[in-house]
């Protein structure tokens, strides 16, 4: 019997041994973009990929099920349905992307004066209305290269903080994502006026 080559030594002394994913922070912004899109085509706008190459990657994800035993995306019709396990992990996908690109940022002291930044705000019609002369005159003061977008607040939950989007929300609502950062600016008192032989008059009203 001929004795083992190195080769069959390293195989033979690890037979059990699971095959192992190569990390690409690459392939895990894709699928976070996949997760949250639902679809090639719109990850692929959302990170400024071609369709072919967001496709490829696409393919790559299919393949962790082989690691994993898990399937990640399942195509309905024309989207891509996150499977139970990819909403699991979800969270965590993003919390990692976003952590990488923190770190891989450069860290630089920020210059308002040099800068050249378009902000988006979103609130209700009212709000944005009367902070809109005080806000437009601390955005002059602060740079020429920097302007602010008003934007009317939305009838429902969207990820444009999320995503980068839209820079700064004023809403009466609480943020669901844990990763949105927010602070209560103040309170408003609401006052119901109506007629005096209206039947609410006299008793105690409640919002529901």
């Amino acid at each position: 019997m001929q004795p083992p080559t190195h080769a069959d030594q390293r195989i033979l002394g690890r037979p059990n041994m699971p095959p192992r994913m190569q990390l690409d922070l690459n392939l895990m912004a894709v699928l976070d973009a996949l997760l949250e899109e639902g679809s090639a085509t719109g990850a692929a706008v959302r990170l400024r990929l071609s369709a072919p190459a967001t496709s490829r990657s696409l393919g790559r994800i299919r393949r962790i099920r082989r690691l994993t035993g898990h399937q990640i995306l399942v195509r309905t019709g024309r989207i891509m349905t996150p499977t139970p396990y990819a909403l699991k992990i979800r969270d965590e996908v993003h919390y990692l992307v976003e952590q990488s690109r923190a770190i891989l940022e450069p860290k630089r002291a920020l210059n308002l004066g040099t800068l050249q930044r378009a902000f988006t705000v979103r609130g209700n019609d009212a709000l944005t209305t009367a902070i809109a002369p005080h806000l437009l005159a601390a955005i002059q003061q602060a740079g020429r290269g920097l302007s602010v977008r008003l934007l009317a607040e939305t009838d429902i939950d969207t990820n444009d903080l999320r995503h980068g989007t839209v820079d700064l929300e004023i809403s009466s609502t609480m943020p669901v994502l844990p990763e949105i950062n927010h602070e209560t600016l103040g309170d408003d008192r609401l006052v119901v006026a109506f007629r005096p032989d209206h039947p609410c008059a006299g008793t105690r009203s409640t919002l529901p």
